[in-house]
């Protein structure tokens, strides 16, 4: 159980450490750019559902890979992420989200939104996005934690 909430800190640390959110929700420049990055989301969310953390690892970021433990990684993404997602039937996709920028000055995309499962439940997560090869990798995920004055509303 340690490692997973280590796991999770260095999840929700890495964000934190090497960049800071603008507190200003800034409009990502291209509606096809949000387009993609609903995609990426949406992709990462039924690997989750289906339980493929294989599939969960191949889209994350190499910052996050190599930042934390394969083991406690693999084994938060199974007993923490998968879950949360387990029975998706759709995505409540508002495209809230902020600009924020790493250490490096590269600029990513951080989305407070909700995902349905079956029964109707809606949940809420935030995904983080950041450039990588020519496309945009999670770097950061954090689950049943509404963020008030972020997310559009909260229970």
């Amino acid at each position: 159980m340690q490692k997973l909430r280590l796991a999770y800190l260095v999840l929700v640390a890495l964000l934190g450490g090497c960049g800071a959110a603008n507190r200003q929700a800034q409009s990502v420049e291209e509606p096809l750019e949000r387009a993609k990055h609903k995609m990426l989301a949406e992709r990462f969310i039924q690997q989750a559902a289906m339980g493929n953390v294989d599939g969960l690892l191949e889209s994350l970021a190499q910052v996050t890979l190599n930042t934390n433990d394969k083991t406690a990684l693999e084994e938060y993404l199974r007993d923490q992420i998968a879950p949360f997602f387990h029975g998706y039937s759709r995505l409540h996709w508002q495209g809230q989200h902020l600009t924020v920028k790493d250490g490096q000055g590269n600029e990513g995309v951080q989305y407070y939104e909700f995902v349905e499962v079956k029964g109707g439940e809606v949940r809420p997560f935030v995904i983080t996005l950041f450039p990588e090869e020519n496309t945009f990798r999670v770097t950061s995920i954090v689950v049943g934690e509404c963020f008030r004055g972020y997310h559009l509303a909260c229970p």
